[in-house]
């Protein structure tokens, strides 16, 4: 990413873009149905580039640049997805400045450990609610979920009183 860019609240980067044309192009998507595109050309830091946009990669980024005229000024959050890079949202200029910082390395697609704690815990509740339903078919919802809760205490007591 370009030096000028800065880090945005939705885990990408932020940079201003200045709108010299948008080409919209109407045709039928493969199930037949119309949809647009757009071509949008524009200036960021004195370098002229073009971002194509389809309205089901992010529709709200879609709905404000089908909108926008030749001029138009705008923040826009880039975050990449593989080796493309995807314009995740957009805003007046100095809409995103204030950015809250993340407690993900920025460029990483792991996990926090507190995320992966949180997801930990609703694998062990599924199953437990899986094993309590084979334990106790005919039981009541009320009984099934007493049974997962002891199995899930039990999966997550101390290593000590093992």
């Amino acid at each position: 990413m370009s030096k000028g860019f800065e880090l945005g609240r939705y885990g990408g980067c932020i940079m201003e873009i200045e709108i010299l044309d948008i080409a919209k192009t109407d045709k039928e998507d493969k199930f037949g149905k119309p949809t647009r595109t757009l071509a949008v050309n524009y200036i960021s830091e004195g370098v002229t580039r073009t971002q194509n946009i389809v309205p089901f990669a992010n529709p709200k980024v879609f709905a404000v640049l089908d909108d926008a005229s030749v001029g138009d000024k705008f923040d826009v959050t880039i975050t990449k997805n593989g080796k493309y890079d995807n314009w995740s949202a957009i805003g007046p200029v100095g809409s995103f400045k204030q950015a809250t910082p993340t407690t993900k390395v920025i460029g990483s697609n792991y996990e926090t450990a507190e995320e992966r704690a949180i997801k930990q815990r609703y694998i062990v509740r599924q199953s437990s609610i899986a094993n309590a339903v084979a334990l106790s078919p005919k039981a009541s919802v009320s009984d099934i979920i007493a049974i997962a809760k002891q199995f899930e205490e039990y999966v997550f007591e101390p290593a000590e009183t093992l």
